[in-house]
């Protein structure tokens, strides 16, 4: 029943995404530290250039809604103790609620998922040291039901 559920989401694996001074925001996953995937979850890697990051996430999840998934999440950042079981958890909560969003322990986002496209989902203050503090206020702020994983 999992299997089948995750086969309707997409998980994109953002690399690269860089803060305005230039340096990494969230470091670019290292080949062996992701996790392993839920079984069926759709999975593909996006390589993201620095004057077009923003707009190549919301085009991302905006192009997955389109193409008919049903909810769509993203890796930032794969921080230590990040397992197969928070991906599950992720995407069984935006089941029923309108957005989950991972904080990393630097104040950064490690996920972002959502259940529909609205451009309020996504943080307007990417390159901020507390983007997952500040986004999370933003969220409530829109009336958004959050779901929040585990600070890794």
């Amino acid at each position: 029943m999992l299997k089948e559920y995750l086969s309707s989401c997409h998980l994109f694996i953002f690399q690269g995404l860089v803060q305005d001074d230039g340096s990494f925001g969230f470091p670019t996953p290292e080949p062996g530290r992701l996790p392993e995937f839920p079984e069926g979850l759709i999975t593909s890697e996006i390589r993201l250039k620095p004057e077009r990051q923003e707009e190549q996430i919301e085009d991302a999840f905006r192009k997955a809604f389109d193409a008919g998934k049903r909810k769509v999440g993203g890796l930032f950042s794969i921080p230590n103790g990040l397992e197969t079981k928070h991906l599950e958890e992720a995407f069984l909560s935006l089941r029923i609620l309108d957005v989950c969003i991972g904080p990393d322990q630097q104040g950064g986002i490690y996920f972002l998922g959502m259940n529909a496209f609205a451009t309020e989902h996504f943080p307007n203050e990417w390159q901020e040291a507390r983007v997952a503090k500040l986004h999370i206020r933003r969220l409530g702020d829109h009336k958004k039901i959050l779901y929040r994983l585990p600070a890794l």
